[in-house]
């Protein structure tokens, strides 16, 4: 016997739920063509949003429940012509989305019961879970026809009251419907299928650019660095880096050369609804090798001082397309120290252990 499935089943009416109980006729029909498909046994924990949570809430939800897979559909208000079902399994870091489209004279069961259907084909491992039984109509078996609008046994029935055609599927009891298991979608239902996009992926690695901004001290400075991210939950990333610039305006005759490698961590205070733009906070411990190259007698001169220090950046990033996000940052960063440079024995500049960072990059995330 397989294990009971438990799904978190996010309802999202776009309306608050003093709208005369419309979203209500959806959602019962919803969880009982969902338990049908998948078994008498799958437990679904249902939660009404007015607006879609963001995917890492969406996720908590679902680790708090202890879910097999977390659910969200959200309907179009107030016609409910439109649905966007969205499915995501602990296992992986990926949404999968599907939207359906209706006519106006579409039944909301009927509706419903798509819906249903679709959240089924999106956890194709879990098929064939649901327990046969006798169908619930005794006078299909005893050979009368079936009663006026429900249809004929393969689905293709006679006009009903309102002089429409049943959809297929419709008249067949839930029992029915979980033993064929394979339902053609209406004609009028279009699907558009497509992976959706995370709000954080687990694992990530940025390419930028790098400015140090000078402050009079003749130490701005310009090239870039990568550095690779680890997420260690839905607000907290790893972060491991390795940077290097090259003096823009060296003073005297002095060539600077900056390189710097990062171990720190990130956090993510505020991201949007779909997951696709977010503000981290980045903090790392640094160590930094300092070389300046001093030109004298017409020779080059070497000059190396290994320093610690940290810096804190504020990120945006922005997903422009699937696993690749435009990111941009502006922060601070400090060397714990003195650094003065000596020509011909004389101090030529001092430079300031703060400076202003600036950072543009593309990540890529996995």
């Amino acid at each position: 016997m397989p294990a009971a499935l438990t799904i978190v089943l996010v309802l999202v009416s776009g309306s608050p739920s003093d709208d005369g109980g419309r979203a209500d006729a959806f959602t019962p029909a919803i969880v009982k063509a969902t338990r049908a498909a998948l078994g008498p046994g799958t437990r679904i924990v249902v939660k009404t949003e007015e607006t879609m949570p963001a995917d890492a809430d969406a996720v908590r939800l679902g680790a708090d429940a202890h879910a097999d897979a977390v659910v969200e559909v959200a309907w179009t208000e107030p016609e409910h012509l439109r649905s966007t079902i969205r499915v995501q399994r602990p296992s992986a870091s990926r949404w999968v989305e599907r939207d359906l489209g209706f006519r106006a004279i579409d039944d909301p069961v009927e509706r419903s019961r798509t819906v249903a259907l679709t959240i089924v084909s999106m956890l194709p491992e879990y098929e064939g879970r649901a327990v046969e039984s006798p169908p619930s109509e005794p006078a299909n078996r005893n050979g009368r026809p079936p009663p006026e609008g429900k249809g004929t046994p393969n689905g293709e029935g006679a006009p009903n009251r309102a002089g429409r055609k049943p959809s297929p599927g419709a008249g067949r009891s839930s029992d029915e419907r979980s033993e064929e298991r394979v339902e053609p979608e209406p004609a009028d239902v279009r699907v558009d299928r497509r992976e959706g996009r995370p709000a954080r992926h687990r694992t990530a690695v940025t390419a930028f650019g790098a400015m140090g901004l000078g402050s009079g001290d003749g130490g701005e400075s310009g090239g870039g660095g990568v550095d690779f991210r680890q997420a260690l939950g839905s607000f907290l990333t790893v972060r491991v880096g390795a940077s290097a610039r090259f003096g823009l305006e060296s003073p005297g005759d002095v060539s600077a050369r900056h390189y710097a490698s990062a171990l720190g961590m990130a956090i993510v205070p505020v991201s949007s609804e779909d997951g696709r733009a977010s503000l981290d906070v980045r903090v790392d411990g640094l160590v930094a090798l300092e070389d300046f190259a001093l030109s004298r007698d017409g020779g080059t001169e070497h000059l190396h001082k290994l320093m610690p220090g940290a810096d804190a950046v504020l990120e945006g990033s922005y997903y422009f397309v699937r696993g690749a996000a435009l990111v941009l940052g502006g922060g601070a960063e400090a060397l714990f120290g003195r650094t003065e440079i000596f020509s011909g024995g004389r101090r030529v500049a001092t430079l300031k252990p703060v400076r202003p960072v600036l950072e543009l990059g593309i990540r890529f995330g996995f």
